[in-house]
């Protein structure tokens, strides 16, 4: 994974796991969600922003978790910290201090 910087949604890379992006004087962080056996991912189809989500397994009929999160703020670092919060509150992923 590496940082890219685009202009429009539609330009942002499939597989793409964290978002961040500003309008006027607020910043906006989406973050995909990994829970149990489901994986997100966001990306581009047709110009416009996707959430996918997938099993990579065979015989689902009903998804049930997690996708993504989001937040804003008037920070960028504290759009992304709130959204990780979230997503490990949920999850119960073990954070360092």
């Amino acid at each position: 994974m590496c940082p890219i910087w685009e202009r429009t949604f539609s330009d942002i890379p499939e597989r793409t796991q964290l978002l961040l992006w500003r309008s006027s004087d607020m910043w906006y962080a989406m973050l995909a969600v990994c829970e149990g056996n489901i994986r997100a991912d966001l990306g581009a189809s047709d110009g416009r922003l996707r959430l996918r989500a997938s099993t990579n397994a065979m015989g689902f009929t009903r998804l049930d978790g997690m996708l993504g999160v989001t937040a804003v703020s008037d920070d960028p670092y504290r759009a992304i910290h709130e959204c990780v919060r979230a997503a490990v509150t949920r999850t119960h992923i073990r954070m360092r201090s």
